[in-house]
């Protein structure tokens, strides 16, 4: 593997792991909020792939869970809610 290539991934990495702990610090502040509003919340305007990929990760990592649904306030559709796991 060319250095550039591994020097190219660890960035990506670091890049990853930043958006991952900035969505777990937004629904730490937004306790049970749909991924809309936390990307939202988060100045991404309707991107729902900012958030929704780094929630996927955070529940397999097991520091977020779904606490039920309801209906999203910006979408008004029904939706799940998140918060950190206790």
């Amino acid at each position: 593997m060319r250095d550039t290539s591994l020097l190219s991934f660890n960035n990506q990495q670091s890049k990853f792991m930043s958006r991952a702990e900035t969505v777990l610090q937004a629904i730490r502040e937004l306790s049970d909020s749909t991924a809309l509003e936390l990307t939202h919340y988060l100045g991404q305007g309707d991107n729902s792939n900012y958030v929704r990929p780094r929630i996927t990760e955070l529940v397999h990592q097991g520091k977020v869970v779904s606490s039920g649904t309801r209906v999203c306030l910006i979408s008004m559709q029904k939706a799940h809610v998140w918060k950190v796991k206790p």
